[in-house]
């Protein structure tokens, strides 16, 4: 068997409830090989749980992302129709802009910060 133009052939990995040295009668680690694969096999564990963890947190803030857009979209929709409509008639103090001195439109800022907020 000739080996791949990468490296040697990788070697199988683990399958679920078998002993990570390998499949059973497929040889002995030596005393330095076992804590070496035990601790190479710890870290890749971690290392997995290290990603699930991550994306689960990345989803959660996806999850709140969303719902923030959703209450801020409300409230947008619900102060575009308050700044819309037109100022009570009893508010006005007396044709505020149009006195001719080009203030007319921070006379109309004026009456729209004046206006109680919507509950």
């Amino acid at each position: 068997m000739t080996e791949p133009a990468g490296g040697p052939p990788r070697q199988r990995r683990h399958l679920p409830g078998e002993p990570r040295g390998g499949p059973a009668g497929g040889g002995t680690l030596t005393a330095v090989e076992e804590p070496r694969r035990q601790l190479a096999d710890a870290l890749e564990d971690a290392a997995y749980v290290g990603v699930g963890l991550a994306v689960l947190g990345f989803q959660r803030a996806q999850v709140r992302r969303r719902a923030l857009a959703s209450a801020i979209g409300r409230e947008v929709e619900r102060l575009s129709g308050w700044l819309a409509a037109p100022p009570d008639p009893g508010e006005a103090a007396g044709g505020a802009g149009t006195d001719g001195d080009d203030n007319g439109d921070l006379a109309d800022l004026d009456e729209v910060a004046d206006r109680p907020l919507p509950d």
